[in-house]
């Protein structure tokens, strides 16, 4: 089922820069769903929740705001995926980036490995 924090990522994604301002996004996902308006600050509380929601759960945050300081207010932008580092020494260089990345790639390989049949 696909959510708002969906909708919302799938828009960013097919911007050119992947950065909208919230009232942009309000609109865009109004149309999307079929109703006359949604309120910007709900968005802004979707893409916080959608955020924290995956952040508890080990899975990078995949969009940047200005309540986590990585925005300009008012915009959300798609979190770009940080590369994986290859050595122990850059790991713990940057660690506060890394560790989200490591334990997001371990999730994904064990959700790949329930869903294969006995």
């Amino acid at each position: 089922m696909e959510t708002r924090a969906d909708r919302i990522f799938n828009l960013l994604e097919n911007t050119r820069e992947g950065r909208l301002s919230v009232g942009e996004i309000a609109i865009n996902i109004a149309q999307t769903e079929g109703v006359d308006r949604i309120h910007p600050s709900i968005i802004s509380s979707t893409v916080r929740q959608d955020n924290k929601s995956r952040d508890q759960r080990g899975l990078a945050p995949r969009f940047n705001h200005s309540g986590d300081g990585n925005e300009t207010r008012g915009y959300v932008s798609i979190r770009r995926k940080i590369k994986q580092s290859t050595t122990i020494k850059s790991l713990v260089k940057n660690a506060e980036t890394q560790i989200p990345v490591i334990i997001e790639k371990s999730n994904e390989k064990v959700k790949d490995e329930l869903k294969k049949p006995f």
